[in-house]
């Protein structure tokens, strides 16, 4: 059951992909998740944020509506189509101007960022995301977070039978984290399972 209120703009939108991007829709984060995901920037003050992989903007949209108005969202996404889809809805929703747009390749991207964020949310292709979780932990505040999508991959990850490609590096990279002593993660079952990694302050 969804207990999440959205707004109308936020059900519009994912209305629009669901009719017109069936394929894609899935891909979004779920209502649920955006409204956990909300309640973790409200409560640790984000302001900063970084995203990578965008697709129709639905969680961009989320977070910008749900943040004060001197917050900033950065997204990276490779896709042009879809970019266009989600700048509609963030100009119809009057929150455009928290929104920056980096189009291309999130993995040359992070290397050139000397940014730090508050968060750092992960949606993009799973077999990078340890390369990902890499290259965005030096980018975090003292305090930041990192939050990946995805790493219950609809239950298949505790299915030992199941061993597709993608399965095996999502479970590849729930180990990963979960070894880092850098981090303290949890793993939360909202929608297709969130890892929230929390830098871990060096005394």
């Amino acid at each position: 059951m969804n207990t999440f209120f959205e707004t109308n703009i936020q059900k519009k939108l994912r209305e629009y992909v669901k009719n017109n991007f069936y394929h894609a829709s899935h891909m979004q984060i779920t209502p649920d998740q955006a409204h956990y995901i909300c309640s973790i920037l409200n409560n640790n003050k984000c302001k900063n944020i970084l995203e990578i992989g965008t697709l129709y903007g639905y969680s961009a949209l989320s977070f910008a509506i749900n943040s004060p108005n001197d917050a900033k969202i950065t997204c990276i996404e490779k896709d042009k189509s879809s970019l266009k889809v989600a700048e509609k809805f963030w100009s119809e929703a009057n929150i455009s101007h928290k929104i920056k747009i980096i189009n291309g390749d999130a993995m040359n991207i992070l290397n050139n960022i000397d940014e730090k964020y508050d968060l750092i949310f992960i949606d993009a292709d799973k077999k990078n995301y340890i390369n990902y979780f890499e290259k965005s932990l030096p980018l975090l505040e003292k305090n930041g977070l990192l939050v990946f999508d995805n790493v219950l991959w609809k239950g298949l990850v505790a299915q030992k039978s199941n061993n597709d490609r993608v399965t095996i590096e999502i479970r590849k990279f729930n180990e990963y984290i979960r070894k880092d002593k850098r981090i303290k993660t949890e793993i939360v079952s909202i929608g297709d399972g969130l890892a929230i990694c929390k830098k871990i302050l060096k005394s």
